[in-house]
């Protein structure tokens, strides 16, 4: 979260992977001999999904990030029928 970014970016304390992957800063961590397989069999993933359904899921992250419920939920919605329309 902000607080956990601002205080090792204040204090430019560093964290282990572990303890990385523990507060959500890493979505996964592999051991360094695993590195490269693993990055590519994650771009392979990102790389299935299409430039406008990508477009459109990161407008509904970031976009809803600070909006109320109601007005976060309304947009996924709004984009969603973007999105299965394609």
């Amino acid at each position: 979260g902000l607080g956990r970014a601002l205080d090792l970016c204040l204090t430019g304390r560093w964290i282990d992977a572990q303890d990385a992957l523990l507060v959500g800063m890493v979505a996964e961590v592999v051991p360094l001999a695993d590195l490269d397989r693993r990055a590519l069999e994650i771009a392979r993933e990102f790389a299935r999904v299409s430039r406008e359904r990508s477009a459109i899921l990161k407008l509904a992250v970031w976009g809803g990030l600070d909006l109320p419920l109601r007005e976060g939920l309304e947009l996924e919605h709004r984009l969603w029928k973007r999105g299965s329309a394609l």
